[in-house]
């Protein structure tokens, strides 16, 4: 279960749908969650830093974003 940090707000994060099994959101405050139905049922991100830069990559090779 992924607790929410007073007043953030969750956005569905669009990465090509018939390609990865999962589905992602990301808050206000920067975290990204990966879930299969429900966020309650999801697990966050621990992503890493290039450059300064934090990045998330999927476990498939398919898609990888840098926010």
């Amino acid at each position: 279960m992924i607790k929410s940090y007073w007043v953030e707000e969750w956005k569905t994060v669009d990465l090509s749908k018939d390609k990865l099994r999962n589905k992602y959101d990301i808050s206000n405050y920067g975290r990204i969650a990966s879930y299969r139905k429900t966020r309650d049922d999801g697990r966050l991100l621990k992503g890493s830093l290039v450059d300064g830069y934090p990045v998330f990559g999927t476990s498939s090779s398919i898609v990888k974003t840098a926010l």
